[in-house]
Order: structure tokens, then sequence, then C-alpha cells
């Protein structure tokens, strides 16, 4: 369908499945940590890299978390860099402590700005496997477990309502507060509006813009990409749509559907390109030998050495005597029978 797990949270999840089924609630924090990590934050060493390891490794987009972020068995605290202001060792925090099947989420940068939300497993809408096989097959490719596992217990549409509501909650006013601090201008970019402004200004957009703006980054490849979006424009470009196509849109999602339609309009239109500049011609049949004959395709440049005229020598192809005679390749009498 249009809307598909992130595929940040899904590496987060498989580098840390030791942590994904120690605790119920350990989800909601794979879910924060990744919406930070798909905003542009990176994880400090210190949060990425074993306790015991004496050369810290390198700064990673989607590093697991080592054991040293556990403050205590109910808390973990997740330190974060930006890439664009080295001077500040550690731009924001995240702190999560663990209540049953809740978290309560607080960021916090060094100045002092910080919020909060309270994670609850209740707001993710269990299916089944059926009823989720769309998003387990888009991703065949990835680690099926945690995929399939995932797929199964909670329903696409709750977890992009919880990701979309961490990102804008924590993860985005975590960027606009350490850009405050730092006296730097905010980013310009169509990302650090809230979700509740970027889908009315996606309504506006054709095709065309939709299907650019879906390959600039993840977070747009789910918004640009929703059946709500894309299902009027399949309906008015294409109304004489196929039955396949009806169910491909059923099952991949109208943007699939249309981008297939878009694909099989354009064959047709080359299909009939090459027909108006190279008609085929009717078969020419022989004088006396029977049978049905191969379709006759004369030499594009009569009079060129090459294709045909090689295989049947003799001039055959414009009037001349050869084998068989005349246009026709059962024409006349063969020799020795």
């Amino acid at each position: 369908m249009g809307d598909t797990i992130s595929a940040v949270l899904l590496e987060v999840l498989d580098s840390n499945q030791d942590l994904l089924h120690s605790h119920p609630a350990s989800f909601l924090l794979l879910i924060a940590h990744a919406t930070m990590l798909e905003t542009g934050f990176i994880l400090s060493p210190s949060s990425a890299s074993s306790p015991s390891s004496q050369n810290p490794q390198p700064h990673h987009r989607h590093p697991s978390l080592s054991k040293c972020c556990w403050v205590s068995p109910s808390l973990v605290k997740l330190h974060y860099t930006w890439p664009d202001i080295p001077t500040i060792p550690i731009a924001c925090t995240l702190q999560c402590s663990f209540m049953s099947n809740t978290v309560l989420a607080a960021a916090f940068t060094p100045g002092g700005h910080q919020c909060h939300l309270l994670l609850d497993m209740s707001t993710l809408e269990t299916t089944n496997s059926s009823s989720s096989s769309s998003s387990s097959r888009s991703r065949r490719r990835r680690n099926n477990t945690t995929t399939t596992i995932l797929s199964r217990t909670f329903s696409t549409s709750s977890i992009q309502n919880l990701w979309r509501e961490v990102k804008d909650t924590l993860a985005y006013a975590m960027l606009i507060s350490i850009h405050t601090e730092a006296g730097l201008q905010l980013p310009a970019c169509l990302s650090s509006l809230p979700v509740e402004t970027i889908k009315p200004i996606l309504t506006l957009l054709q095709p065309i813009q939709l299907a650019a703006l879906s390959a600039t980054c993840r977070e747009f490849r789910h918004l640009a990409s929703t059946d709500g979006l894309w299902k009027p424009f399949f309906t008015r470009d294409f109304p004489q749509a196929t039955p396949h196509l009806l169910e491909m849109a059923v099952e991949k999602g109208y943007k699939a559907a249309y981008g297939r339609a878009a694909e099989q309009e354009k064959e047709a239109e080359r299909a009939r390109r090459r027909w108006y500049f190279n008609p085929p011609l009717p078969r020419l049949g022989g004088g006396g030998g029977g049978g049905d004959q191969p379709p006759f395709y004369p030499p594009r440049f009569p009079g060129m050495i090459g294709g045909d005229y090689d295989r049947l020598p003799g001039g055959s192809f414009l009037g001349g005597s050869g084998v068989g005679g005349g246009f026709g390749f059962g024409g006349g009498r063969r020799r020795g029978f």
C-alpha cells in the first residue's frame, strides 16, 4: 500500500534484536531512536560503542544501542550530536523511562529546551498476517524475521501514526532548539514543517512532481505515496483502466498502478510510432509454389548488400530472375526437380 514502514525503523530493529525481545515496550524506545536518526541526528560514540571497547567505532547512521545506555533497568539515556554543529559535543539527549507497556520519552538540550511525550503500546493496533501481507512483501529483501513479526503484530497505519507523532513532537522540536541555542538559521527544508502542514501542500502537486518529491528522502517517500494523493490522479488519467491495474492498485497502491499504467501508455505510443515510420507490408504469394509464404519485408535501402539480399541472391527483391523468380519466393520451377 501507499503507507509503508520506515526503512530507518526497520534497520534499527534489525540492529537491536536482543533489545526488541527483552522488554515489551522496547519497541517504543526504538521508534523514538529511529525518528532522531532519520531527522539527521547522529548517535554519539558513548551510546553506540561497547563500554569495554578501547577504540570506539566511528559514527554510524543506524548503530545498535550499547549496554551503557541503560542507567537503570527502567531508564535509558541516548546522546546525539548534530553534524553541522561540531562545537557542541552533545546536541541533545533522549531519555526514556519504562513503565509496564508505556514509555515516557523526554528530549532536552544543553540549553534547557525540553519536550515530553508519553508512548503507549495500546495505541498500536494489532492485526493478523493476512491483513498486513503487503507490508511484508514490500520488504522481502530485508531481514524477513523482523519484518514478518512486526507486520503480523501491528498494523502499518498505526505504526506510521505513532512515527509521525514522535517525529513532530520530539525530533523536530530538538532540531529547532539546537539551532536556536547555537544562533543558527533553521535548515530551509519542507521536512521541518509539521505533517499536518505538509499534507495540504502535497495535494497541490501533480503526479510527476509527487514522484520527484518521493525520491528525495524516506520521509517524503511515505508522505507522497499515499493512496489519498494518487487515487484521484489514477481515476482521472486512466478512466478505462484494465482489471489487472485495478487489482494492482488494491494490492500495491495507486502510485504503483499509476506508474504501470503510464508505462503501458508510453509503450503503446512507441509501438504506434514504429508502425507509422516502418509499416508492415502484406504477404506476397508466389506463382506455383503453393502453401503459405513467409512475410515479405524489402530492405530499407534497396541495392545495399546485407539482410535477405544475401540470403536470397539473384536480385529477386528488385524484380530479377533469381531463385523463385520475381517477387514470389515460390514462383517458377526449380531446376533439378
